[in-house]
């Protein structure tokens, strides 16, 4: 009974099985029993299964293949799919930092429009408050001269009242005091007035 080739997939489950326990890292019974029967049936360090078979009918066929990325280290599926994440970050990564820039250019137009505008209200907040204070002192002072000539007339009633109450009014008196002076310094009415 000739025994099969173990396949890649079978070879690299025994290789991880091996390494996990050279780091003492302990083996469930299922990886225990599989690692067992693998062992068996591929005897270690002949490099083929074929025990016993003539090495004049072995036949020896490679194959080699170059292929230059920048990007990958290694041969195979796994560099292509490393390869191909490296690129995919790289350009994630230019894609995000642009969308950075961007976002930050407007975010620094936004904020110096922001600063405008601030600065604009500010100065019409001023200019406002000036014209009100104005406007304030203006009625003020309006407010105070009518006060004080309302004061005032109020005065000359109240001072009028109280002189056609003592003796006629103002005018009479005033007149009346004249004439006195005058007769006191020799000053003589005209031939027409019944006083003389």
């Amino acid at each position: 009974m000739t025994r099969e080739p173990p396949t890649h997939a079978e070879r690299s489950k025994a290789n991880r099985l091996r390494l996990k326990q050279k780091q003492f890292i302990q083996l469930t019974d299922d990886e225990s029993a599989w690692l067992e029967a693998y062992a068996e049936r591929t005897p270690r360090g002949t490099g083929s299964a074929d025990v016993g078979a003539s090495q004049a009918a072995t036949r020896r066929v490679t194959y080699s293949e170059e292929e230059t990325q920048a990007a990958s280290v290694g041969t195979g599926a796994a560099a292509e799919s490393a390869s191909a994440a490296a690129m995919l970050a790289t350009a994630e990564g230019k894609r995000i930092d642009n969308l950075l820039a961007l976002s930050m250019s407007i975010m620094s137009r936004a904020v110096d429009t922001y600063e405008r505008m601030v600065r604009q209200m500010l100065a019409e907040r001023a200019q406002d408050s000036q014209v009100q204070r104005g406007l304030l002192e203006t009625v003020r002072t309006q407010y105070v001269a009518r006060a004080e000539a309302e004061a005032e007339l109020l005065k000359a009633e109240a001072e009028h009242a109280a002189a056609e109450t003592e003796g006629g009014d103002g005018f009479s008196q005033v007149v009346g005091a004249l004439v006195e002076g005058m007769t006191k310094n020799g000053v003589k009415y005209p031939a027409g007035d019944s006083k003389s």
